[in-house]
C-alpha cells in the first residue's frame, strides 16, 4: 500500500503550516469513494493506494480535470463528498503529485 509512502512524500516537499499535503491525501480517498459509486472505466483505481502505474495514474487525472469542468453535472459529485475536492481542483493535483510520486519510486 502506497498511502503511507505518499504522505511522506508530500510532507517532506510540504511549507509548514500549510494544509496541502493532507488535502491531497484526503482528496485521493474520497476520489477511491467517487470511483466505488461510479467507475467510468477505472474499476481498477477504486483502490488507489494499490494503483502501481504512473500511466494509470495519468489517464485518471485526465478524466478528473474533466469532471471537474463539469461542475455540479459530474457523476461524481455524491452526497456526503465535498463538492470542492472535485470542482477546486484537489482531486486533479493530488492525481498529478501521485503520479509524479509512483514515477520518482518506481512503485
Amino acid at each position: 500500500m502506497n498511502k503511507q509512502k505518499f504522505e511522506d512524500y508530500i510532507h517532506a516537499g510540504n511549507i509548514p503550516g500549510s494544509g496541502k499535503a493532507s488535502s491531497y491525501v484526503r482528496a485521493l480517498d474520497l476520489l477511491s469513494e467517487m470511483l466505488k459509486a461510479h467507475t467510468m472505466g477505472f474499476a481498477d483505481c477504486q483502490k488507489i493506494w494499490n494503483v502501481k502505474s504512473a500511466g494509470r495514474i495519468e489517464s485518471l487525472y485526465r478524466l478528473a480535470l474533466a469532471e471537474s469542468k463539469k461542475g455540479n453535472q459530474s457523476k461524481w459529485n455524491l452526497p456526503g463528498i465535498p463538492k470542492s475536492y472535485l470542482q477546486n481542483g484537489y482531486c486533479s493535483a493530488a492525481l498529478k503529485a501521485y503520479q509524479q510520486f509512483l514515477e520518482q519510486y518506481n512503485l
